[in-house]
């Protein structure tokens, strides 16, 4: 991965112009060694003498004699280098036994010591052996080589780029070309002084510039200079250029970068600015250079002219036979102090290492940010973003010191935390109580900053967030979520951490082209392991974790992966949560580890309500009227009980009495009448809504409470249109929205929520997403969705919804048009991108329309087909199904995952539409692939949740015969079953759980349709073995349907053995295996689990050897052994049983048949 490829290959060629410059210039000369060996050679010899001569000394004073005064070879493979820091555990046992210290030994052995590490690491490179400026002909051979490789390289990686090139770019290639010709030119010639060293032809010749001249001639190489001179000046304005051209590649990579910076919110500024200054520094000196050279001409003769110039100034870029850059009016160096063989004239040097570092800077930042773009996720700031902002002057109670109580006399400890302490602190709460207001305080306060850095010296603080929301989307309330999070967070601060706690992803970024494989939940696990454990960081890390009871998953799960992190010496979490017992029975315990909000709120509250009654206009208080302030003022905070979320609904009501002109006596009037809880409260807010808007509000409703995550503003004005409508989705036409019209439709439909829905949706805004997308519709709380699922508002709201259709329905009715409508500015067509993410939505809601109607969308979805061709034919790109939708992927076959609707339509789902599809007489569009190898070969990558494609594959089956000859070819079969088993391979999630069960009834269906479970894989091993296999290695043996999986390919004829493999063997040596973990054997779920796979094999037929039976007694726990011992009993019995069965029938038979014979 080379971003600034124009750079390296201008870097490369710089260096090859220097050194072939050095070389005819006479800057070196030839050194001859007397016996013919270069130094390398010389040097080489005399260490490996030396090791042998030690080596032989310390093995006789070892063994106190030598065998026939020989010494042993050397071994003739590789030996590692010692430990000089200590002694191996062979010499720490030699020295236990005589316990006199032999002086001179130690010294010898330090002497081996050094000269090993010396021979073994010495590499044949191109620093000079011989001494001042004398260089061997052979060094500077594979110097050239070297150079002379290092710029084709370059030259091949800059053409091979399919990227438009500024003229100047261009020409970089036309100047590697002719300095290659010169290289190849100067190859030749060193070709020939490295024939015969000792020729005398060559002997008296003492600098590389006379051996030149008398293999070529004064001319040519006169000519060279000239033309690597010419090279020189085209190459620096051309740099000059690049760098300053808009236009250019270099300089468009580099807005690349910075836009990617910004938009990933990653702290890699100031490496940009960097290479931004050292662009302008070579600019600068550029065209210093040009000036020096236009007014001084004389200071750039060739370099065999040994005449001095006075007044020469040399610039960063000038290349002389004089390589101190001398003030105006100095003379310059003479030939004899010329720098030594690798050194490169300071000048030249400094443009080289300056390329080399932008280059190497840019290639950090990008692969640093192909990493991020991993972790992202769109909707990873949307929660924090949502949560309310902490009012003025409230939690500052949080940072005072632990001696400091509140009004009830409750200290707060978590300052000292903060500052001093590690482990984890625990902020609770009451629902509404402002957790969330308060972590997200703490996360943006400097004095939080402050305390950390206290925390974290000598080392740096690092703090990392993640807000947990039930009412978002599956990222937002997974553990992958939160574990993305925290590691994008963490790898923001340097590409360092990357690359020490996950080195494959940061080389795999590095050297691959094209998107990667997404992060799994193993691998983040790992990598966030690797970050606790990992050591010479340079950070300690703080992680903020809000709503640990709006995770998705097992609670207990949760808990104890943030146990083991808070074990790291440099890690520390703060979390929060609703006082749960399991939260309890964690958190709970440690008094200077936790506090309880709705405890230490009462002065905030009260600080809040005075100042939000102050702030309105027709706010008046006359000093007659104090002490009924003072009594309202007491009233509303005792009546809150520490839920912010109820004072702010308060203080909305109160706000419409002051707009009314209510007096103070009213507005005590009306709080006193306000419900205390919050349900009551929310239903007394529903109640004032008028009867005109209740059908709209309960749809509204209904929409927001069916919707998996919060759907855009825009969808909710759509849903206004369908009201007035219901053909509005069709009639509309593909035309972009301009976005004039976008603001008007959120500014109306933020009044129509207020209106209909008195406050209770909200809406909230995403960053991440542009304007069209980015607003979306939201619950003022959680409890509130709570509270319209209660069977009371259940039964309201189904009360008064009309016959417009289900809410998955009506979800799906108002993307259509949404699609149609993306304004020019959003549009991206490309996979993954906002195309894509809005046809996933909307698949998933068409998806659950059907079993909502248990009707097909036909016409909805054959005007959304019409619509993704429009877009297709007027950018000239392909439909963006989903991300690598056109790339094959896991599979042995060329058939790329979707290609058309109809593929599109299947892989999500959509029975009822795709079987009117196969029915038609005419069929519009087709797949590009056999229908059943679309639908179980593949793993798309679903926006929202995975559908069950049962029963498409039972559609499949029945309109299409081909489908039925294709299960019988096996390849979709086998390859469903390979994308299986890297299922198998994920942690366990809700994600991960559903998909597994979906496979369940799947797999079950295929096997009873005529799959083969004893299908290869390549040809040469069952697919049913490597199921196996990885079904004992997932880290999900909680999970039901893996074992009816197995039952099922059991019943189905799988075998047990087969030539290269046996059940027995195998399942054994990993039941034994895992029996020798210390840490497995602790997991008694999950031993559980592997001796159930077991008794289920053997209930099959598997049998065991007597070995294997007394391994298995000995290593597994008592209660698990006698579970195997029952199985093989059973499994006896069931054969002596069908052996007698057998018996009598065959009897039987043979009675039968003579009585029919004497008959």
């Amino acid at each position: 991965m080379d971003p600034f490829s124009s750079i390296n290959l201008a870097r490369s060629t710089i260096q090859l112009i220097d050194w072939s410059s050095k070389l005819l210039s006479g800057a070196y000369e030839i050194y001859h060694s007397p016996d013919g060996l270069t130094e390398d050679d010389a040097e080489l010899s005399e260490r490996t003498a030396i090791l042998r001569k030690l080596a032989f000394g310390l093995a006789n004073r070892s063994s106190g004699h030598v065998a026939d005064g020989k010494c042993e070879p050397l071994p003739s493979q590789p030996v590692a280098a010692p430990d000089v820091g200590g002694n191996s555990l062979e010499q720490e046992e030699k020295i236990a036994e005589d316990p006199v210290t032999d002086k001179k030994k130690t010294a010898r052995e330090d002497e081996l010591n050094h000269v090993m590490i010396q021979l073994l690491n010495h590499e044949n490179d191109d620093k000079p052996m011989g001494s001042g400026n004398k260089l061997e002909v052979d060094q500077a051979y594979r110097k050239l080589q070297k150079l002379t490789s290092e710029m084709k390289t370059s030259a091949k990686a800059f053409a091979g780029e399919d990227v438009p090139r500024s003229e100047q770019e261009q020409n970089l290639q036309r100047v590697a070309k002719g300095c290659d010709d010169i290289a190849k030119r100067l190859e030749t010639t060193l070709r020939q002084l490295r024939v015969d060293p000792k020729n005398a032809k060559f002997r008296k010749i003492s600098s590389f510039r006379q051996a030149f001249v008398k293999l070529c001639s004064q001319r040519k190489i006169d000519g060279m200079e000239r033309t690597l001179d010419k090279y020189r000046t085209d190459l620096i304005l051309q740099l000059s250029v690049i760098m300053s051209d808009q236009q250019s590649s270099v300089v468009r990579e580099l807005r690349t970068l910075r836009d990617a910076s910004s938009r990933l919110g990653s702290a890699y500024e100031e490496h940009l600015d960097n290479i931004s200054k050292s662009f302008r520094l070579i600019q600068t000196q550029a065209t210093e250079d040009a000036e020096h050279r236009r007014q001084n001409p004389a200071a750039y003769r060739t370099y065999n002219d040994d005449d001095e110039t006075e007044g020469k100034k040399l610039s960063l870029f000038s290349l002389h036979k004089s390589y101190g850059a001398s003030d105006k009016g100095g003379s310059s160096q003479s030939q004899n102090n010329i720098a030594a063989d690798d050194e490169i004239p300071q000048a030249f040097q400094y443009l080289a290492e300056t390329l080399r570092s932008l280059v190497t800077t840019a290639t950090d930042v990008a692969v640093a940010q192909r990493v991020l773009s991993g972790l992202h996720y769109k909707t990873m700031t949307m929660r924090i973003e949502s949560v309310v902002e902490a009012y003025t002057d409230t939690y500052k109670w949080i940072f005072k010191p632990r001696w400091a109580k509140n009004a009830k006399g409750i200290k707060v400890h978590f300052a000292e935390w903060l500052a001093e302490k590690d482990g984890i602190f625990w902020v609770s709460g009451k629902p509404g109580s402002g957790k969330s207001t308060l972590m997200k305080f703490l996360c943006d306060h400097h004095r939080t900053a402050e305390a950390l850095a206290n925390w974290a010296r000598p080392l740096n603080p690092a703090m990392s967030t993640h807000f947990f929301w039930s009412s978002g989307t599956t990222m937002q309330k997974s553990q992958e979520g939160l574990l993305r999070s925290l590691l994008y967070d963490v790898f923001k601060k340097s590409p360092k951490i990357m690359k020490m706690v996950c080195p494959q992803r940061w080389e795999a970024s590095r050297r691959e082209e094209g998107d990667l494989e997404p992060w799994t939940l193993s691998e983040l696990r790992r990598t966030l392991t690797a970050l606790a454990t990992c050591h010479g960081l340079g950070y300690k890390f703080c992680f903020f974790i809000d709503g640990l009871d709006e995770y998705e998953g097992d609670h207990s799960e949760i808990i104890a992966m943030l146990r083991s992190l808070a074990a790291s010496p440099h890690i520390k979490l703060c979390v929060s949560s609703r006082p749960w017992n399991v939260f309890e029975d964690e958190y709970g315990k440690v008094i200077d580890r936790k506090l309880y909000l709705q405890d230490l709120t009462s002065r905030d509250i009260r600080h809040y309500v005075q100042r939000k009654l102050e702030e309105h206009p027709n706010w008046q208080v006359l000093p007659s009227e104090e002490p009924l302030y003072k009594t309202l003022l007491e009233e509303v905070t005792t009546k809150a009980q520490g839920v912010f979320l109820w004072v702010y609904l308060v203080i909305r009501s109160l706000y419409e009495g002051l707009t009314n002109g209510d007096s103070l006596p009213a507005l005590e009037r009306r709080t006193r009448d306000l419900p205390a809880d919050l349900e009551s409260f929310f239903k007394h807010m529903l109640d004032s809504v008028e009867p005109f808007y209740h059908t709209q509000m309960v749809r509204t409703f209904q929409v927001a409470m069916g919707s998996t995550s919060p759907l855009p503003l825009m969808i909710y004005s759509f849903l206004d249109e369908d009201f007035e409508n219901q053909n509005f989705a069709l009639q509309i036409p593909v035309k972009q929205m301009p976005m004039v019209e976008v603001v008007r439709r959120q500014d109306q439909l933020r009044r129509r929520l207020n209106g209909r829905c008195k406050g209770l949706l909200e809406v909230c805004r995403n960053s991440n997403e542009g304007p069209y997308m980015g607003h979306r519709v939201d619950f003022l709380h959680r409890t509130v969705r709570d509270f319209l699922r209660t069977k009371e508002m259940s039964d309201f709201l189904a009360e008064k919804a009309g016959d417009h259709g289900g809410p998955n329905t009506l979800v799906f009715k108002s993307f259509v048009p949404l699609i149609k409508s993306i304004p020019w500015e959003e549009v991206d067509v490309s996979e993954g991108g906002l195309l894509s993410r809005m046809l996933g939505d909307a698949m998933h809601y068409a998806y659950k329309a059907e079993l909502e109607s248990g009707e097909a969308q036909v016409e909805l979805l054959d005007d959304l087909h019409r619509t993704l061709k429009f877009y297709a034919t007027t950018t000239g790109k392909p439909i963006p199904w989903y991300q690598n939708c056109y790339t094959p992927f896991y599979d042995d076959t060329d058939y790329a995952p979707c290609q058309t609707f109809l593929e599109f339509a299947i892989q999500n789902g959509l029975c009822l539409y795709v079987r009117d599809q196969l029915r038609r007489e005419y069929q519009p569009f087709e797949a590009q692939q056999p229908l059943l190898h679309c639908a179980i070969a593949h793993l798309p990558g679903y926006t929202i949740r995975e559908p069950d494609l049962t029963p498409m594959i039972r559609v499949l089956l029945e309109e299409r015969d081909s489908c039925h000859v294709e299960l019988l070819k096996q390849d979709a079969w086998v390859s469903h079953i390979m994308a299986f088993v890297r299922i198998l391979d994920q942690e366990k999630s809700p994600k991960i759980t559903q998909m597994i069960e979906h496979r369940q009834d799947m797999i079950q269906l295929l096997l009873a349709v005529g799959a083969d479970a004893n299908a290869q894989w390549k040809d040469f091993v069952h697919v049913w073995h490597l199921l196996l296999v990885a079904i004992t290695h997932s880290p999900l043996p909680s999970c039901p349907a893996i074992i009816q999986i197995t039952k099922s390919f059991l019943n189905a004829g799988a075998s047990l053995s087969s030539p290269f493999w046996s059940a027995s063997d195998a399942f054994t040596e990993i039941l034994l295996e895992h029996c020798s973990n210390s840490e497995t054997m602790s997991d008694t779920a999950y031993l559980d689990f592997l001796v159930q796979i077991y008794c289920l094999l053997i209930s099959k037929g598997m049998e065991l050897k007597p070995s294997e039976r007394l391994l298995i007694h000995q290593r597994l726990p008592g209660r698990l052994s006698e579970s195997i011992s029952a199985a093989i009993d059973q499994q006896k019995l069931e054969k002596k049983v069908k052996s007698q069965a057998a018996a009598e029938g065959s009897q039987s038979w043979t009675w039968t048949s003579w009585l029919g014979a004497l008959w």
